[in-house]
């Protein structure tokens, strides 16, 4: 299993977890997937998704977490754009995705992917959603 994120904290948190509990995960500190080599099953993004519309008042490190860019997709679809060939035959991504800026995650990713809802939950102001995508055979 390897696991990425951009904070440097989040990693090194990640690692004391993964020591503490035994577990046997490859984490590295980068931008998405950037540098990852080989091929996987299944991967996983749960992005930050909140669109920079208001998030002035966020600072450092909670905005990194939690703006997903100025309409909330961009690294969602930055993503989507990267990891298509890092899965192998087969392989499937779970990516998480908000109401609030689904539609241009859904409609970048059908050009590239087949994609299936999994699962819904409502919020009190969006709507959390989970989607599987495979790579789009080309015809």
């Amino acid at each position: 299993m390897t696991a990425t994120d951009i904070s440097p904290v989040a990693v090194n948190n990640a690692r004391s977890n993964a020591v503490r509990n035994g577990a046997s995960i490859d984490i590295i500190q980068t931008d998405l997937a950037r540098g990852i080599s080989g091929k996987f099953d299944v991967i996983l993004f749960n992005p930050p998704y909140i669109t920079g519309e208001g998030s002035e008042v966020l600072r450092g490190r909670e905005k990194e977490q939690l703006v997903g860019g100025e309409g909330g997709h961009e690294i969602s679809i930055r993503f989507l754009g990267e990891v298509k060939d890092l899965l192998c035959d087969g392989g499937r991504i779970l990516l998480l995705t908000s109401s609030q800026s689904e539609g241009e995650i859904l409609e970048y990713a059908r050009f590239l992917y087949e994609m299936k809802l999994l699962a819904s939950m409502k919020l009190f102001f969006e709507t959390l959603s989970v989607h599987r995508f495979w790579p789009r055979i080309a015809e």
